[in-house]
């Protein structure tokens, strides 16, 4: 603490000059005479201490006149003033307790406290202390000046909220700031701020104040969560893990890990093209579009969701379980086996273009619209809608009931086709021996009870049922959807494909003997508990569970999706290594294109983690390269940069790929940002090489003009020239226009000089190093004459050889004929 901030505490504890006098002292119980004496001298000894700043001899004299006296408010609102002072505010806040319990009109009392509360963070217990001190003293200047603090501090945390919400850490570190400035000692603002620097990659700064908090209180959940949170962005995954399962030893109930697991979302957007099998389950989201192409099992179950998008191209099978909806909307092409399930909703709309088999089942719904195309067979079964519009094309059978009925028993033997459709009954009871097919759709249910002997499918949706149990002998196909449901008993003995969808259920059992495909959704459940014998494909998703059970005893595809669990960055952390180490090992085996794929992948885990993505994203341009995709290679390493702009593996990949496409200038930027990072012998000479293929770029290249390529030999460039100088060369373009003319001339001039470079050894050599040619003297070519070079080869060895040009102009063909050509 500043001397300013010393004498402000020091000001508003008002003890240097107002220490409490024997007055102020309230004995509760006679104390002997002697005892009050020693605690007075005690205090007194205490205040003398006090006002030379020596607070902890004051300490120890003011506990001792407390240990005489615990009953007098005096002694203890002056220890806690010198607690204060030695920034004990936890202590000092204990003694301002209960200094005001001992005298409930004791207003430095009520000052202190109040303070303490601020200091330590505590907003709203510091407004009440501050209030208590205005009840007894309406004008107390301290307590209206501290007022205006507090109310400060209400509105930076309302701002610290919002803005994290809306994932603007610089501004949330703002207002933070603003708060630690009256709050200084307050763990919640500090771990607060350090879980937002680490979302600004300022990873130094939230571990140190993650260690400030942590060098006071070592068992501090959160504090430990942000310096493992800080080390997984860091990449080192290893330490991270470990703070995140000392986490949750410490606090199973961890909120920030809960958080994590992204069960609740705002906007969630899946889309995808084509599955064979689908599962999407989602907590609570505000917004969800789910969008598929075609999938041949399809299953999604949400919690509660304000606003509901799901469009479906072809699909075999779909069940969409949803438990609170406000607004949904489904969209289904073509669909084979439909089942739709929904708790309750304020807007539902299903379209539908062709289903063989439909089923629809809603336990509330204000405005209810389907529509279909054509369908088979659909049913249809709501509990209570005041607007209900179904507009169907053309539909065999097609039934429709909704009502209400007290008591209904319906006993069938054997049936086809079975529809059973009832508002609210209190009691029904459904026997049926052998069925096809059977639907059963209630809306309110006290007691249910529904036993099947054998049925191929079995569908049967419930809003709201007090008890409920089902027992199915054997099922092909059983879809079982639940509004709410106190108590749920579901037993199956084989059934090959089972769904079951829950609202709310506070008790929820299910068990289940032998099952090849086994999908659970259950939005919120006090209780789960779920065993399964066999099952092939098992797929449970549950929004908010506070337990669960799950016992499985050979499941060889199991997906479990849950909305919040304590367990959640150290799955996501985990599933980042993963993903980055499978790509690494598809790398290693030369599986390229694999590797490309599982980084891509990996990248989609965690934006967050700028550490590890950028050197997923350095890994995935090593494996563009190899696979000739340089621009994205380019791309990739700049996004490295970008997220770690000392990553020198990143830096030089991209030089690299600049060099291989040409583009020298980037390169040569590159290569000097790494020199400036790492100053090696090998990066100057990586710097060098770039600067000269820069400098080569920017002058003829001769290999280019012959047309062959650097490391021709002797004979490759002879035959060159010689092929080219007689394209070029000017008596054959005798006739054209000027422009052509002149620049079949400067073409031709340039191959003499190309030719007088590359075939002389020691020029070579000074061009291929970079060394400018104009300096060479007379070693240069600026005295080259392409005449002379020309009729070194074709001098009087090709008499007679002619383009076709005028009779009797021997003396200009060529070659052989006396022929002279000067340059301007």
């Amino acid at each position: 603490m500043s001397a300013m901030e010393e004498k402000e505490v020091a000001e508003v504890n008002g003890l240097e000059e107002t220490m409490e006098d024997d007055d102020d002292c309230m004995i509760v119980e006679e104390q002997s005479l002697s005892a009050e004496e020693q605690a007075e001298s005690k205090k007194t000894e205490g205040n003398g201490f006090y006002k030379q700043q020596k607070y902890r001899d004051a300490l120890e004299c003011y506990t001792q006149a407390i240990n005489l006296c615990p009953t007098c408010a005096a002694y203890y609102g002056n220890r806690a003033a010198t607690y204060m002072m030695l920034k004990r505010y936890k202590d000092a806040l204990a003694d301002a307790q209960q200094s005001v319990h001992l005298d409930p009109a004791f207003v430095k009392g009520y000052i202190r406290e109040g303070k303490c509360h601020l200091i330590l963070g505590n907003a709203l217990a510091a407004l009440k202390s501050f209030n208590h001190v205005l009840e007894h003293d309406p004008d107390n200047a301290v307590a209206l000046h501290e007022l205006k603090h507090v109310k400060s501090v209400q509105e930076m945390e309302r701002k610290v909220e919002l803005n994290i919400g809306k994932k603007e850490y610089r501004t949330a570190v703002f207002c933070l700031d603003r708060c630690l400035d009256h709050s200084p000692a307050s763990v919640r603002y500090k771990v607060l701020k350090a879980e937002a620097l680490t979302y600004l990659d300022r990873q130094q700064e939230a571990q140190e104040l993650a260690n400030d908090v942590l060098g006071r209180d070592g068992m501090n959940a959160d504090a430990l969560y942000v310096r493992g949170l800080s080390l997984y962005y860091q990449d080192n995954t290893e330490k991270a893990f470990q703070h995140f399962q000392q986490v949750l030893r410490l606090a199973p109930d961890h909120h920030k890990a809960r958080g994590a697991l992204r069960g609740n979302s705002d906007k969630l957007v899946i889309a995808v093209g084509n599955s064979d099998k689908l599962v999407i389950a989602v907590g609570n989201s505000d917004k969800l579009v789910i969008a598929v192409g075609n999938s041949d099992k399809l299953v999604i179950a949400v919690g509660n969701s304000d606003k509901l998008v799901i469009a479906v191209g072809n699909s075999d099978k779909l069940v969409i379980a949803v438990g609170n909806s406000d607004k949904l909307v489904i969209a289904v092409g073509n669909s084979d086996k439909l089942v739709i399930a929904v708790g309750n909703s304020d807007k539902l709309v299903i379209a539908v273009g062709n289903s063989d088999k439909l089923v629809i089942a809603v336990g509330n719904s204000d405005k209810l619209v389907i529509a279909v195309g054509n369908s088979d067979k659909l049913v249809i079964a709501v509990g209570n809608s005041d607007k209900l519009v179904i507009a169907v094309g053309n539909s065999d059978k097609l039934v429709i009931a909704v009502g209400n009925s007290d008591k209904l028993v319906i006993a069938v033997g054997n049936s086809d086709k079975l529809v059973i459709a009832v508002g609210n009954s209190d009691k029904l009871v459904i026997a049926v021996g052998n069925s096809d097919k059977l639907v059963i759709a209630v809306g309110n249910s006290d007691k249910l009870v529904i036993a099947v002997g054998n049925s191929d499918k079995l569908v049967i949706a419930v809003s709201n049922s007090d008890k409920l149990v089902i027992a199915v002998g054997n099922s092909d196909k059983l879809v079982i959807a639940v509004g709410n449901s106190d108590k749920l008993v579901i037993a199956v003995g084989n059934s090959d494909k089972l769904v079951i969808a829950v609202g709310n259920s506070d008790k929820l059992v299910i068990a289940v003997g032998n099952s090849d495909k086994l999908v659970i959704a259950v939005s919120n459940s006090d209780k789960l508990v779920i065993a399964v014998g066999n099952s092939d494909k098992l797929v449970i998703a549950v929004g908010n569970s506070d337990k669960l059970v799950i016992a499985v005893g050979n499941s060889d595809k199991l997906v479990i999706a849950v909305g919040n669990s304590d367990k959640l960055v150290i799955a996501q952390a985990k599933q980042l290594t993963a993903q980055k180490e499978a790509g690494n090992a598809a790398f290693r085996a030369g599986r390229y294109q694999e590797a490309f794929d599982l980084y891509t992948k990996a990248l989609e885990i965690d934006p967050h983690n700028k550490s590890t993505n950028s050197k997923l994203y350095c890994n995935r341009a090593t494996v563009g390269s190899k696979l000739h995709k340089l621009d994205q290679a380019i791309a990739d390493c700049s996004k490295a940069v970008e997220l770690d702009d000392t990553y020198i593996k990143a830096y030089l990949r991209r030089a690299k790929c600049y060099m291989d496409t040409e583009q020298y200038e980037e390169a040569v930027r590159d290569y000097d940002q790494v020199n400036k990072l790492h100053r090696t012998r090998e990066h100057k000479h990586l710097l060098n090489e770039a600067k000269i293929a820069l400098k080569r770029s920017k002058r003829k290249d001769y290999y280019k003009i012959l047309g062959v390529g650097k490391s021709a030999s002797d004979d490759e460039i002879k035959k060159a020239y010689k092929k080219r100088a007689l394209i070029h060369h000017p008596d054959r373009h005798a006739h054209a226009t000027k422009e052509i003319q002149k620049e079949e001339e400067k073409k031709f001039k340039e191959l003499g000089e190309a030719y007088s470079v590359l075939s002389d050894g020691k020029k070579r050599a000074r061009y291929d190093n970079g060394h400018d040619l104009e300096d060479m003297g007379n070693d240069g070519f600026a005295d080259v004459d392409p005449n002379q070079i020309f009729q070194a080869f074709f001098g009087g060895g090709m008499h007679g050889f002619s383009f076709g040009g005028p009779q009797g102009a021997g003396a200009s063909g060529f070659p052989g004929g006396g022929f002279s050509f000067q340059f301007g």
